[in-house]
């Protein structure tokens, strides 16, 4: 049979090693589509008892809530320490990182002094999830519902969070699902008052 491991990489060995289909690639497929599937419902669902407007609103709110951890997480995966000042440069850095762990192929195109500059290349999220299980008019609504809603409030709490956000400010500058080419995410330095 199959030992406890409280990890999710360890049990997909052990069914591995006893059932060659269940493969990482099929893990982490079937991750992405329940939990795509379960954050589209429960946009749906939140925005059929409550309108779109307060359902968009609440969504950016979950998100901005759980990018919190992320934030740490990224951060502790390129190495610095939790309570370490982070500089534009490592931001951005950050960011590039954040897409990558998501599985959304990122590149930093830009750096400073007073633009930075990244783009995602694909976003299975939507391409892979959305696309395939909505029907074009749902897919889009809800893209257009939410995407540019919580895309801000994951990097505007990940200024705050990186005590940058005085400084400087977030763009979405493009989606890949609604205009083509790359999901542009800009960051630029505020004008001073």
């Amino acid at each position: 049979m199959f030992t406890r491991t409280n990890s999710i990489v360890a049990n997909q060995k052990q069914m591995a090693a006893k059932d060659p289909r269940y493969t990482m690639e099929v893990l982490l497929e079937t991750l992405l589509k329940v939990w795509t599937m379960q954050d589209i419902i429960t946009f749906q669902l939140n925005e059929e008892l409550n309108g779109k407007d307060v359902a968009v609103d609440m969504y950016a709110e979950m998100w901005r809530r759980r990018c919190i951890v992320e934030f740490y997480d990224v951060k502790e995966f390129l190495g610095f320490k939790k309570d370490a000042a982070v500089s534009m440069d490592d931001f951005i850095k950050m960011v590039e990182a954040y897409f990558n762990l998501l599985g959304n192929p990122a590149a930093v195109l830009k750096t400073g002094p007073d633009l930075y500059e990244v783009a995602v290349y694909d976003c299975p999220y939507t391409t892979e999830v959305a696309w395939k299980e909505l029907s074009k008019e749902k897919a889009d609504h809800f893209n257009e519902a939410v995407q540019v809603a919580c895309n801000t409030a994951i990097f505007e709490e990940w200024l705050r969070q990186a005590k940058l956000d005085k400084e400087w400010l977030f763009v979405f500058a493009n989606q890949l699902c609604r205009y083509g080419g790359t999901c542009g995410f800009e960051f630029k330095r505020k004008i001073p008052e």
